[in-house]
């Protein structure tokens, strides 16, 4: 223990460096930045000691490895309930129950990679964290065993975020269930086998949304029933995977309560264009809702259905969808083929910490539901999220600067053209937004 607090800074130090010190200069908060952006109020000082007026604790990349004062700490978060202590030094679980339980009113806790050790530490009986509602431990190798008895002191906990973390396989016998998670994000691990997944919805029976993008999966299949072990989910993202056969998609078919489905890229998707992927994809899952991001309209859903029909007319692997949408819309005649881009798909530039992603975008989407496609990508709650647009050729001009995207309904056809720049913030979490070189 003497050795941990050698080693790294205290939570109480940089806490108050970052939001107490009053003696800090301007210069000092710019940090070398063009742009600084200023949230919330100033601490209250009050007999007992600071307390602040924000609701939001961000101290990522500080070396942080320990407490410090417990009992400034408790006084100064008084009103806090989401911390994002990142990418820093906490290797010791000790002083991690120690924080937890001297922020008592903390909803969210974000404690991605941060270095803890990979063995079992059991914590004390006494330990409960009832309050913390969402928990992210991204990035930090920690066992699944680990995050089993984490789970056991956090009843009301309910989404978890548990991506990169190496996982190849999950066992079912930890003997523990968890009835009050519904969110779980475990992408970017290297799960290959479905069986994994299915035993994930036995630990956690009320899970509704499963983001499992980035895992080598290599088929939707298992001898598990399905319909037991994830019987309430509704959304399923399964981006980047490895299936080659349509009897996976009819496999997902089974899954009782799914609406919305994430699945862009997989060696079964390859070989068809992107609106031939969409009208076979719906084509199978009679009950979605969502496909990629995107609503889908009655007339939609009669359109993919009757080129399923068409499509498959003509071939004689016909699955037994094919029949049933036969009942359905009856015998359709083969139209020709006629080959025309989808205008509404277009080529932008994401910029989210410094680095730039080149995506396909689908602009018929609405602002909120970007976001939420924005989250799956970047592993960031949509609706901690902002947005600012860039007009590339305003921008060079000087003619404009950013547009942030603030109208959750709003189309984004109506601000976007090929190529154009969009800008992604962690609300209350990135304070600095560098200008645009």
């Amino acid at each position: 223990m003497a050795a941990t607090e050698l080693i790294g800074r205290s939570f109480s130090d940089a806490l108050y460096e970052r939001y107490c010190d009053f003696d800090a200069t301007f210069d000092d908060l710019k940090n070398g930045c063009d742009i600084v952006f200023f949230v919330g109020l100033s601490p209250k000082k009050t007999e007992s000691g600071l307390v602040l007026n924000a609701s939001t604790v961000v101290l990522t990349d500080e070396r942080i490895s320990h407490v410090g004062d417990r009992h400034a700490v408790e006084t100064s978060c008084l009103h806090v309930e989401l911390v994002d202590i990142s990418s820093n030094a906490f290797s010791d679980w000790h002083e991690i129950s120690l924080l937890l339980s001297s922020l008592p009113h903390v909803k969210t806790i974000n404690l991605s990679f941060n270095p803890f050790p990979s063995h079992l530490h059991i914590l004390p009986d006494k330990i409960q964290w009832p309050n913390l509602n969402t928990l992210c431990l991204n990035g930090s190798r920690i066992s699944l065993e680990m995050i089993v008895e984490l789970l056991k002191k956090t009843p009301n906990l309910e989404e978890l975020q548990i991506c990169s973390n190496n996982y190849t396989t999950i066992l079912s016998n930890y003997n523990f269930i968890h009835n009050h998670l519904r969110r779980v994000y475990i992408s970017n691990n290297n799960l290959t086998d479905w069986k994994s997944l299915c035993r994930l919805g036995c630990l956690f029976p009320s899970i509704e949304t499963l983001i499992a993008s980035d895992n080598p999966l290599r088929s939707f299949r298992s001898d598990d029933d399905i319909q037991v072990c994830l019987p309430n989910l509704h959304i399923l993202s399964v981006d980047q995977v490895q299936i080659t056969e349509w009897n996976d998609i009819i496999a997902l078919t089974k899954l009782p309560c799914l609406q919305a489905l994430r699945i862009y890229s997989a060696p079964l998707l390859k070989s068809y264009q992107k609106d031939e992927r969409f009208f076979l994809l719906l084509g199978y899952m009679k009950s979605l809702t969502k496909l990629n991001g995107s609503d889908i309209t009655a007339i939609e859903r009669e359109t993919s259905e009757r080129r399923f029909i068409r499509y498959y007319s003509q071939r004689d692997d016909k699955p037994q969808r094919y029949f049933e949408l036969i009942e359905k819309h009856g015998n359709l005649k083969p139209l020709a083929d006629i080959t025309i881009r989808a205008s509404y798909l277009i080529q932008v530039h994401l910029i989210y910490n410094h680095k730039t992603y080149d995506k396909e975008i689908d602009v018929r989407q609405t602002v909120q539901q970007f976001k939420k496609y924005l989250q799956e990508i970047f592993h960031i709650p949509w609706n901690r999220l902002r947005i600012f647009y860039v007009d590339d050729v305003a921008f060079n001009m000087g003619v404009c600067g950013p547009e942030e995207l603030k109208y959750p309904q709003r189309l984004l056809h109506t601000y976007v053209d090929s190529y154009d720049i969009f800008v992604l913030i962690y609300r209350k979490i990135s304070s600095i937004m560098t200008r645009l070189e």
